[in-house]
Formats: C-alpha cells, structure tokens, sequence
C-alpha cells in the first residue's frame, strides 16, 4: 500500500532551534532535572535511536488491523441495514407485538453500533491527546 502523503523531512537538531539556548544555561538545567532518575535523557536517547520511517519492504502482507476493524464494522452496518430493510418490507403482516419486539431489537442493534462508533472515537481521541501532551512536554 503505498501513501500520497510524502515523508516529512527530518527536524533539526533541537540546539540550532534556539530553544534551550536562547533562554540561557539556567533553562536548560532546569528542563534536565525535571525528569527523575535521568527518564529524560534516558527519552532522549531512545527518541535518537528510534527508526522513525519503515524500512522498504517492512509491510506485512494482508490488509492493515485498521483496515480489518473498518471492514467488519462496514459488514456489521450492512447487515444491520439489510435487517431493517426486511423489517420494512415485512412490518405490514405482523403483529402489533411483533412490530413492536422487532423495531426494539433493531433499535437495539443500533445502539450497540453507535456505542462501538463513539469507544473507537473515543480511544483514538485518547490517544491523539497523549501523544499532543507528550510533544508539547519535550
């Protein structure tokens, strides 16, 4: 699968930023002992070291877990519409009771899906906000 997004470049080195040094030696004395026990140079050393773009040939065949998980949810309301579809065609032969119990167990099932939409929504704004701290804490 190839992407139409272009690579970042990589980023400068965070001294010609001017960050640290334009605030004086005191700030960046300060911002180092923050960390206890030395986490954050030892965050440091492993954001150095870490592979931040794949390597050709590093996909895995098959489709992507986030490919999977948007298929079954794609099958998961087909079949939901397809149910009240049947509902529809068939509503006008049944009972009121059984009207009733069929359009409750539908409203049923459409909750469960919107519950799954809004916890998917939920975990990933989760994580986006993580990962925002994080960068804004460096």
């Amino acid at each position: 699968m190839t992407s139409a997004i272009a690579p970042l470049p990589p980023l400068p080195p965070l001294q010609s930023v001017g960050g640290a040094e334009a605030a004086g030696p005191a700030a960046s004395t300060h911002f180092a002992n923050e960390a206890p026990g030395g986490l954050g140079d030892r965050f440091k050393q492993a954001l150095a070291e870490a592979r931040l773009v794949p390597e050709d040939g590093s996909h895995m065949q098959g489709p992507s877990s986030i490919s999977q998980a948007i298929t079954t949810q794609d099958q998961a309301f087909g079949a939901l519409t397809a149910k009240i579809d049947a509902f529809e065609a068939s509503s006008g032969s049944m009972s009121m009771q059984q009207v009733t119990a069929q359009s409750l167990q539908i409203q049923h099932e459409i909750t469960g899906q919107m519950v799954k939409i809004y916890t998917g929504t939920a975990v990933a704004q989760g994580g986006k906000s993580t990962v925002q701290t994080l960068m804004k804490n460096q």
